[in-house]
């Protein structure tokens, strides 16, 4: 096993953007697109030591938290490094210019902080390798190409093979404080089943997993550093189809309040992320929702040892 991990750190574009900005890269013949989808790069690809993994992780949620919210950020025209590099790009720009650029400074320290770096020129790349008349093609044919973008999440990828895939995120904005007085938590949002909550209560719930692509929300808790638990919320495509919620706190920190905090946290995310589902799904003990549940107040249902029908989602 190698003693480093190949990370980046970028903003996605998701929905309807991603899949505009793809179409483009594919008209220009961007090579294997299906390798990182088009977004805006904060971190190029670096080697990060393990053992660094941790100051890595504290990094990215710092620099989000420091962001005041969402950003969001005009994309075009399409632009060319050429003659320095054969790259076509989609310009960035807009209000959210100067938080993109602050966000990408408070990055830009170690672990991932290297020497002899180009000046940071904020873009979504179409093409990286385009012939010389493409490029001047390019430039000309979509000169008028505007696009607005909200960005509400700050992302870890990493490198396996040729593959990127989403290792870690953080919202954008600070994070929830609950258990003020007791045993505090920092109770940070964003979509990605992270390797912290994976090392403290276990692997990823199944529906979360064999959901790609579907509508998420990952929850985790840490204090100084530490991993206390986690949430989840996920819902499939289809029409009616419910909300599935799950909360696992670590073993070592139950009883102290932390998964009602967690639910009543994933509640309200729901809530915002105004999910059409009328019902959710709890996985986990029926008691706990049971107890500690908005949702559950409409009278829990059981479905079997590890899954428990919960009320309304709204």
């Amino acid at each position: 096993m190698s003693s480093r991990r190949r990370l980046g750190v970028v903003l996605l574009l998701e929905g309807a953007a991603a899949v505009e900005v793809g179409g483009l890269r594919r008209a220009l013949g961007a090579g294997a697109p299906e390798v990182v989808g088009p977004h805006v790069t904060l971190v190029p690809p670096v080697n990060v030591r393990r053992e660094d993994m941790a100051p890595a992780l504290a990094l990215l949620r710092s620099a989000a938290a420091a962001c005041p919210g969402p950003l969001t950020l005009d994309i075009g025209p399409v632009a060319t490094f050429a003659p320095l590099s054969p790259v076509a790009y989609l310009a960035v720009g807009g209000d959210g210019l100067e938080p993109l650029v602050s966000l990408h400074d408070l990055l830009w320290r170690a672990p991932f902080e290297r020497p002899g770096r180009w000046p940071y020129v904020p873009h979504v790349t179409l093409c990286e390798e385009a012939p010389p008349p493409r490029l001047a093609a390019a430039v000309e044919a979509m000169a008028s190409y505007r696009s607005s973008v909200t960005f509400e999440r700050v992302v870890m990828l990493e490198q396996v093979g040729r593959q990127w895939s989403e290792l870690a995120d953080a919202w954008t904005g600070p994070p929830v404080v609950a258990g003020r007085g007791g045993l505090e938590a920092e109770i940070w949002q964003g979509r990605v089943y992270g390797p912290e909550l994976a090392a403290a209560v276990g692997p990823a719930p199944e529906g979360l997993v064999l959901a790609p692509g579907h509508q998420r929300l990952v929850l985790t808790a840490l204090s100084r550093g530490r991993c206390l638990g986690g949430a989840a919320a996920w819902v499939g495509g289809q029409a009616g189809a419910p909300v599935e919620a799950w909360v696992c706190v670590a073993p070592g920190e139950r009883g102290l309040g932390l998964g009602r905090a967690l639910l009543a946290r994933l509640e309200e995310a729901v809530g915002r992320a105004a999910w059409d589902g009328g019902t959710a799904v709890a996985h986990g003990p029926t008691g706990f929702y049971a107890a500690c549940g908005r949702w559950a107040q409409a009278g829990p249902e059981a479905l079997g040892p590890a899954t428990t029908r919960v009320g309304k989602t709204s």
